[in-house]
Order: structure tokens, then C-alpha cells, then sequence
């Protein structure tokens, strides 16, 4: 029996076809009605977007059509779809400017939104704002562009996961009236997004990641960082950050990564505690005085990168027979005197640069091998 003639006695509610090499969608699914949940991710399927699945499935709470080829713009029903909570269209072919009356057609509910990895460009719709259960949310890898609306920066209060790297947003980070109390990991890095960290930023007191990573962010790392009590990873590389890392970043106990490669951060760090740091990036600044004894004394740190900086003086020698140190790049500085035989208690060891410094003496057999 041909499959274009089957016209099925049953109601499906829950639908899943991954990875099965599909490249159309089953000329069944149009007599299907009940559907609560359609999974057909992960094959080759082409053509525009489906919105009749939407129209015939009128309680569908979840459409997953993530890794495929669709294309073209998203055209969506003029129809509101009150039970949708999760759309998942991210790694397509899809193009153009999103609906600006999106909000008004997918449903109050929904609390779900990945559209990564598309073609898709312009401003977000101001209606974004009013999706008031929207805890996640993924526009990474797009050519949107323009400034975030301030409706969506306090309207979309439940957002607990936002990625917006990859794009082309611009405007200030952080404005003072954001208002995004629940949010917990935050990508913008990869946008031209400037200005310095407002206190807005300080009303998502819940965040364990924050990447604002190859923006043109300015003025210093804000003192008041360590109000962040469950920060992770706070990654700010390539921007125009300058001044110092203020200690307060100490006090962060769960902070396992800090990467504020190329800036333009200076003064010594000496009274920064790393005890519970795991990788670190500080190349491509302008810091200058000793290496903090206190990083080799760490049992906690696996990368330190402190290359093409101004550090001076020795490299400390006193070494943490417990260290777990796999790489250690401080080429490019300042420093002078022997390389001390200590660094041979890394025993776990596998990449070290100490090229372009002022290192003298004779070199310890250990690294000869």
C-alpha cells in the first residue's frame, strides 16, 4: 500500500521519528488530531515550515523539528496556538525576520524557544516581551541585529537559560532596567553589544554562567561581581575591559572559570585568591608585578594561561606536590632568574611555555627529557 492512500484508523498522541532518514514528513500525519507531542528531529526533511501541524494539532504541546533542511521564512498561522509549550526548530536552513506578532499566535504558555544555528536577521519583535513563560530561549548562531528591546528584557521575567551568542546585537549590556531575576546562563558572546556592566545585571542574582566573551564591553570588571554567589564560569575574553580584577572575584566560591584573555587589564594580582579556580585566562593584557604564588600552591587549577602580559620577577617555586596543573603558558613576560627544578613535581603536566622572558641559567634536566 502506497503511503500517499493511507488514511489510518487510529489517533496518535505522542509521535517520535529521529535519525530516520527522513525526507519528507509522513503523508500520515495530516489526518492525525491529537497529537500532544511530535519529535521529528534529526533527518533530512525540506520544504518550508509546517504550520498545519500546528492547525490540525490544536492541543500539540511539544514540535521538535531541530536538525533538518527546512527553509525559507517562518510563516506561522494566523491561528493561536494555546497549548504549545516547546518549538524547537534550531539547526536549519531557515531565513528572513521573525513574525512580528510571534508572540500573539504561539501560546502563553510556552516555555521553550530554540531557534539556533538559521539564517534568521533583524530585530527581535517587540512582542517578544509578552512570552511571559519563557524560561528557555536560543538565538545563538543568526544574523539577528539591532538592540534587544526593553520589553523583553523585563517582560520575559521566568527566562532562566538566554543564548544570544553569535549574532549581531549592538546597543548597552546590561541596561539598569533589566529585569531578568530568574535567569541562571546567559551566552551574548560573539555580538558587538558595548558600555560598561550596569547594575541591571545584578537583578539575576541566580546566575552560574555568564559568557559576554568578543564584545566591545569597556570600563572595569564592576566590584560588586561577587553578589553572584552560585557563578561558575564567568568568560569576558576579547573586549575593552581595563583597570583590575577586583578581589572580590575571591570570593566567589564555586567560580571554576575565569577567562578575561585580551583586554586591556592591568596591576598586579597578587591579592587575588585562586584557590578554587580550575582554568584560568589572562593572556593578551597588561598586567604586571609577581605570578601569585598562591596558583601553584592550588590543587585545584588544571589550565593557567598568563602569556604576553607584563609579569615580573621569578616563577615561584613553591610547588603543591598535590597540583593538578596540565598546562602552564607564561611566555611573553617579564620574568627573569632560573626555571626553578620544582615545576617537575607537575606531575601531571603536558604543555609548558616559558618562551620570550629573561629566564636565565642552566635548564633542568627534567625538561630535557
Amino acid at each position: 500500500m502506497k503511503n500517499e492512500k493511507w488514511f489510518p484508523a487510529f489517533q496518535l498522541k505522542a509521535l517520535k521519528l529521529t535519525h530516520c532518514n527522513l525526507h519528507a514528513i509522513p503523508s500520515f500525519l495530516l489526518y492525525q488530531y491529537d497529537l500532544l507531542s511530535l519529535d521529528l528531529s534529526h533527518n533530512k526533511l525540506v520544504g518550508t515550515f509546517p504550520s498545519w501541524l500546528l492547525v490540525n494539532n490544536t492541543n500539540l504541546r511539544g514540535m521538535y523539528l531541530g536538525n533538518n533542511t527546512f527553509s525559507g521564512t517562518l510563516k506561522l498561522s494566523n491561528t493561536k496556538h494555546n497549548s504549545i509549550e516547546a518549538l524547537d526548530i534550531s539547526h536549519n536552513n531557515f531565513n528572513g525576520q521573525l513574525p512580528k506578532n510571534i508572540s500573539k499566535i504561539l501560546s502563553n504558555s510556552l516555555w521553550l524557544l530554540f531557534m539556533s544555528s538559521n539564517s534568521f536577521e533583524g530585530n527581535l519583535p517587540l512582542s517578544m516581551g509578552e512570552m511571559k513563560a519563557l524560561e528557555r530561549m536560543d538565538l545563538s548562531n543568526n544574523h539577528f541585529s539591532g538592540e534587544l528591546p526593553s520589553d523583553f528584557l523585563i517582560g520575559c521575567f521566568s527566562l532562566g537559560f538566554l543564548n544570544l551568542s553569535n549574532n549581531n546585537f549592538h546597543g548597552q549590556i546590561f541596561p539598569q532596567y533589566m529585569n531578568l531575576p530568574q535567569l541562571e546562563f546567559i551566552y551574548l558572546n560573539d555580538n558587538n553589544f558595548s558600555g560598561k556592566i550596569e547594575k541591571g545585571l545584578l537583578n539575576s542574582m541566580s546566575l552560574e554562567a555568564l559568557d559576554i566573551s568578543n564584545n566591545k564591553v569597556s570600563s572595569q570588571v564592576p566590584n560588586w561581581i561577587d553578589n553572584f554567589s552560585n557563578l561558575e564560569f564567568l568568560l569576558m575574553s576579547k573586549n575593552l575591559l581595563e583597570g583590575n580584577i577586583p578581589v572580590q572575584l575571591s570570593r566567589l566560591s564555586s567560580l571554576t572559570i575565569l577567562d578575561v584573555f585580551e583586554n586591556r587589564l592591568t596591576r598586579p594580582i597578587t591579592s587575588f585568591d585562586f584557590s578554587i579556580i580550575q582554568e584560568l585566562f589572562m593572556q593578551k593584557n597588561a598586567f604586571t608585578g609577581p605570578i601569585p604564588k598562591s596558583l601553584f600552591r592550588s590543587s585545584e587549577l588544571l589550565m593557567l594561561n598568563l602569556r604576553d602580559n607584563q609579569f615580573s620577577g621569578s616563577i615561584p617555586n613553591m610547588i603543591n606536590k598535590h597540583s593538578s596543573l596540565r598546562v602552564l603558558l607564561l611566555g611573553g613576560n617579564h620574568l627573569e632568574g632560573p626555571i626553578p627544578n620544582q615545576l617537575c613535581q607537575l606531575r601531571n603536566l603536558s604543555i609548558l611555555d616559558l618562551s620570550y622572558n629573561r629566564l636565565n641559567g642552566t635548564i633542568p634536566p627534567f625538561l630535557l627529557g
